[in-house]
């Protein structure tokens, strides 16, 4: 669940200032049940309270300041807006609709929500959609440990698909 986009957009932020990522082809899909949180990601635009903990340069980098109706805000700059695409899914709804092969999946502080069987419907589609060789990343209240899954365990929270 990628919420009010602040996870999508700090992955961004963090890929952006790899070097050569100007080169890379990074594309980052944002995922929630929740329209009206997604409305507010795709905005793009949060308080100042919201990112004084980003480091100057990269607030100036990668943030326009903005007065919304007399209240100082942060408009994400195209830069990044471009490299993410934010969409409505349910994950109780399997198979997924996607048709793409992902490196990464980050499933944080998610499936702590939801039962073991609907956990164990998640994680193998993770797997359907993970190129091999790729990642899982769940929260850290979350495990796959007795859950049927194709994945090594790396470290805590993360796994590597077979």
């Amino acid at each position: 669940g990628s919420s009010t986009g602040e996870e999508p957009y700090s992955m961004a932020m963090a890929l952006r200032s790899m070097p050569q990522a100007e080169n890379a082809d990074i594309r980052i899909l944002g995922t929630d049940i929740s329209t009206r949180v997604l409305n507010h990601a795709n905005r793009g635009v949060f308080s100042a309270r919201t990112v004084e903990k980003i480091p100057a340069r990269a607030r100036t980098l990668y943030f326009e300041s903005v007065d919304i109706e007399g209240e100082r805000m942060f408009r994400v700059r195209k830069c990044l807006k471009d490299m993410i695409m934010f969409k409505r899914m349910n994950l109780n709804r399997t198979p997924y609709r996607i048709q793409a092969v992902f490196d990464m999946i980050f499933c944080r502080n998610v499936m702590i929500y939801f039962d073991k069987e609907l956990r164990n419907r998640i994680v193998g589609e993770a797997h359907r959609l993970l190129k091999p060789g790729g990642y899982l990343i769940v929260g850290h209240a979350e495990t796959l440990i007795g859950m049927d899954s194709r994945f090594n365990f790396v470290s805590p929270s993360v796994y590597r698909r077979l």
